[in-house]
């Protein structure tokens, strides 16, 4: 008999719990927001001459000691984010003529961007690609000009056909400028 109670209160209590939760209604709406997208900025530098170098000093014929020039190359930051610096670096690889004299050592550099040096006085380019500079940013879409202004020493008449300036005859050295945008 008291299995039989049990049984009648647990009924009684589901069929309870059922009848009040039919009689809660609510409501409920569901909106989707879609469309959102995440785009990542771009950062990229081009220069004007990409594929080929800015500067042949000497061409065919070569340099001598006391000659000087110049010549510059234009970046442009043709992406959408600005660069908040530029780090350059330069390598240098050098063809000692007969005389084993290597050029860099004699070949006086003064770098600069937009007309402001960035080497206060004329370094070797030796001493120039030790110092890794780093360069002012370039906004989204804007340009800067990189200028080198060179002069091969010349250092007098030198006391043999194999030192002092006599030591760079036929030596050459192939420079790569290699410019890194920071964000």
């Amino acid at each position: 008999m008291k299995k039989k109670m049990l049984v009648s209160l647990l009924l009684i209590g589901l069929v309870a719990a059922l009848v009040a939760g039919g009689t809660f209604a609510y409501f409920t709406s569901v909106v989707t927001n879609t469309g959102n997208t995440f785009t990542a900025g771009t950062l990229d530098i081009k220069t004007n001459t990409p594929t080929s170098a800015f500067f042949n000093i000497g061409g065919t014929s070569g340099m001598k000691p006391g000659d000087s020039g110049s010549a510059t190359l234009t970046l442009t930051n043709s992406g959408t984010i600005a660069a908040s610096n530029v780090a350059l670096s330069t390598a240098i690889t050098p063809t000692v003529g007969p005389n084993k004299g290597d050029l860099a050592n004699d070949l006086y550099v003064t770098v600069s961007v937009n007309g402001t040096p960035i080497n206060a006085t004329p370094e070797t380019l030796t001493q120039f690609a030790a110092s890794a500079p780093t360069l002012a940013g370039i906004a989204a879409g804007g340009t800067e000009t990189f200028t080198v202004a060179w002069t091969f020493k010349d250092n007098g008449t030198p006391n043999s056909n194999t030192t002092e300036d006599n030591a760079y005859q036929g030596s050459s050295d192939s420079v790569a400028f290699t410019f890194t945008a920071n964000q």
